[in-house]
């Protein structure tokens, strides 16, 4: 995770930011259409995107997302349930791929690294950096990034020592 640190602090600005600089906690927003400098910032917002998506991929021991049926959507993979709207994210997920990203681009997810699904439902977006690390530190979670129904926003916590 220190890669991913070091990843998301390089691109920190408008788009990327902490709200608070103490925090393992990132908002990530997709610059609006009349933005200045649009073009660089979108590229900051992506190239930070991936790398928490290859971070994502590579946490131990596995990946979560809460969403709509990957299965009925046709996302590729081999999709297990764990329950509700949970699914453990396959090995090759590919967020790229056109059925994953079409899937993905609704917004309204919320992906994690932890041990086991996380039942507790905690909103990212509206949760206080402070509450973001208490909950993921309650649950073990070391990555969790929740996206806005639009995906235009993401709420990332990552945490320091992992």
């Amino acid at each position: 995770m220190t890669e991913l640190v070091a990843i998301l602090t390089d691109h920190e600005g408008e788009n990327v930011r902490r709200p608070d600089p103490t925090s393992p906690v990132w908002d990530l927003r997709t610059p609006g259409p009349l933005s200045r400098d649009k073009k660089s910032r979108l590229s900051k917002v992506v190239a930070c995107r991936s790398a928490v998506w290859r971070a994502l991929m590579g946490a131990e021991p596995a990946a979560f997302i809460r969403h709509e049926s990957p299965v009925d959507d046709e996302v590729p993979g081999e999709w297990h349930h764990e329950g509700g709207h949970t699914w453990r994210i396959p090995a090759d997920f590919d967020p790229d791929e056109k059925d994953t990203s079409s899937w993905l681009v609704l917004g309204g997810w919320m992906a994690y690294a932890s041990a086991a699904p996380i039942e507790d439902n905690l909103n990212l977006l509206d949760a206080t950096p402070e509450r973001v690390t208490e909950w993921a530190t309650e649950h073990g979670a070391t990555l969790a990034i929740e996206s806005f129904p639009d995906d235009l926003e993401w709420r990332v916590f990552v945490r320091w020592d992992a």
